[in-house]
């Protein structure tokens, strides 16, 4: 498997404590990313997942798969940074998918009314 600096070289790995991500290419897909998230998405990884969804966008990955299977927790500046994210590619013709996604972590987008306004794919619930 490739390192995130092969993918998108900005995407430090294991820059924030409580969360880790993992890119992975699509095979056959130049513009599908999935990213691979443990931990927790709170105020303070917040910025990290941002800045490098962000660059990855910048590299041209409109087509995002996150995989929330390891994240426990994801607090409202987790949920803006996928707004945000989803908000972006939209604009470019892409999407946003959100898969095996922990019954608490769907809880919380339940909440919040926003369980809808992503594609959802293996969810865990």
């Amino acid at each position: 498997m490739a390192a995130n600096k092969d993918i998108v070289p900005e995407f430090e790995e294991g820059a924030v404590e409580n969360l880790g991500v993992r890119l992975q290419r699509v095979g056959g897909e130049n513009n599908c990313l999935i990213l691979k998230l443990a931990g927790t998405v709170d105020s303070y990884s917040a910025d990290y997942l941002r800045h490098g969804v962000f660059r990855a966008i910048d590299y041209g990955f409109i087509r995002l798969i996150f995989d929330l299977g390891d994240v426990d927790h994801i607090a409202s500046m987790g949920i803006g940074v996928f707004i945000a994210v989803q908000k972006a590619v939209t604009a470019k013709g892409g999407d946003v998918t959100l898969s095996h996604v922990r019954p608490k972590v769907m809880t919380v987008l339940k909440l919040m009314c926003l369980d809808s306004m992503f594609q959802s794919a293996e969810s865990d619930t």
